[in-house]
């Protein structure tokens, strides 16, 4: 769910010979792959020749490589003794985060979240990965708070704007929800999970507005319009369904027998049951609107 990006550096000008060829194994530890970039940065760090600085950005370079093969534990250990030589560097800090995420220590990833905000609080990398961990906690509100700062920080980050989204859904402030998701489509138009969560948020808001029995004219024809952009989002039988109570509640009854009609045909080529759908098609067509 957290994608973090760990940052490669380069290494200084150097003199002496033995120093070059320690750096130039860096340099292709970090060009390489496998066991034989491994084993370069290994013969990289144990050569006495690098300064603090590249020795420190050797360890990275193998943390790097051992979790591309799947070794998370070693990856951890080489990024941590890469922090203990540099311990400001917020990259590692979110990477050893997310690898202790992925490996269950969650409060040790609470933990470098939080120490790479307190070094860059104008990251909002930072923010967004601890909000993701306390949201997975289930805790939304302290989650939002987070998620929300680097929504701040990061305005053009279509991720935080996602993630604030399906807070907003789960506590069904469908509005806040549907703006934060257009945003995200307005950024990545191909996001196709985001037009199916922007697709449930109008037909969730539509339906709210039909079970509260669209108390005014108004209401319902918002309940329409709001409908409309579902299903021209994700034509389906839940969202047809509520478009069609959007109509009988706004009184076109026309078009919810129509609209009913075509998700009736739906729940059939799916194999689903349709007695329910045919109950609320049958009040349709005496003019009744559909209530719980």
């Amino acid at each position: 769910m957290i994608r973090l990006f760990i940052a490669l550096v380069t290494f200084a000008v150097i003199s002496s010979l033995a120093r070059a060829g320690a750096v130039d194994d860096a340099k292709q530890c970090e060009r390489s792959s496998g066991i034989e970039a491994i084993q370069l940065c290994t013969k990289a760090i144990r050569s006495g020749d690098l300064s603090t600085e590249e020795q420190a950005n050797s360890y990275i370079n193998r943390g790097i490589k051992f979790n591309e093969m799947g070794d998370r534990a070693r990856a951890i250990d080489d990024f941590s003794r890469a922090l203990s030589m540099k311990p400001f560097l917020v990259e590692t800090l979110l990477a050893r985060g997310a690898l202790y995420l992925a490996t269950g220590s969650r409060h040790l990833a609470y933990t470098d979240f939080g120490l790479a905000i307190r070094i860059d609080p104008n990251d909002a990398r930072g923010y967004l990965a601890r909000g993701l961990l306390i949201l997975s906690d289930g805790n939304a509100e302290l989650a939002l708070s987070d998620i929300s700062e680097a929504v701040r920080l990061a305005p053009n980050d279509p991720s935080a704007f996602k993630y604030r989204a399906l807070i907003f859904l789960s506590k069904r402030q469908y509005e806040l929800a549907i703006s934060d998701l257009k945003t995200v489509i307005c950024l990545t138009p191909d996001d196709a999970e985001a037009v199916l969560h922007l697709a449930k948020a109008l037909n969730n808001q539509a339906w709210s507005l039909v079970r509260a029995g669209a108390a005014s004219q108004d209401n319902a024809n918002k309940a329409v319009s709001l409908a409309l952009e579902a299903v021209a989002l994700f034509n389906g039988a839940e969202t047809l369904e509520t478009l069609a109570a959007s109509y009988a509640a706004a009184g076109r009854f026309d078009d919810a027998v129509a609209t009913q009609e075509r998700m009736i045909e739906l729940l059939r080529a799916a194999g689903n049951p349709v007695e329910a759908a045919e109950s609320r098609l049958e009040l349709y067509r005496d003019g009744q609107a559909y209530r719980e």
